[in-house]
């Protein structure tokens, strides 16, 4: 491990795409944070849910998210829709997943590995999509959300 990867948390994905997150913004995930604490140091974590495209944006969104709540703490505080009060938090957001797919497996991922704040932001954000959308395109995502949350993906 090189010293630019010293100190962080390797993973690699359903397809073997490897990536690091630093420890300040996997504390962000409740999967990530246990395998902290039962891993030994340096050792990969293995996500084989989640492709690698997925997996890298969601490590990007969490170190941004890391650096967001080092800035301004109240984001921590902030209900589930704030975000879109918070232009950084919201371009970040809409640039890393910007169709309605890769929305639901933003959606999915952080359900997966158990970061509330990224499955609040993607889950408002998909009721906010269908709201635009025929009854029939509507009825799909909703039945498509509840089946994330209920594990059946």
């Amino acid at each position: 491990m090189s010293s630019r990867t010293s100190g962080l948390l390797p993973l690699r994905s359903k397809d073997g795409v490897s990536t690091f997150i630093s420890p300040e913004a996997a504390r962000f995930s409740g999967y990530l944070r246990g395998a902290m604490v039962n891993l030994a140091p340096r050792q990969m974590v293995v996500i084989d849910t989640i492709e690698g495209t997925t997996l890298d944006k969601v490590v990007q969104w969490l170190e941004d998210y890391a650096y967001s709540t080092e800035l301004n703490p109240h984001i921590l505080d902030a209900p589930p829709h704030a975000w879109v009060d918070q232009p950084e938090m919201a371009l970040m957001f809409l640039w890393l997943w910007g169709n309605d797919e890769e929305l639901f497996d933003a959606f999915r991922a952080a359900l997966l590995l158990e970061i509330q704040p990224l499955v609040d932001m993607a889950y408002f954000t998909i009721e906010k999509n269908a709201e635009k959308m025929s009854d029939s395109k509507k009825q799909e995502y909703q039945g498509r959300l509840q089946s994330f949350l209920k594990g059946n993906s």
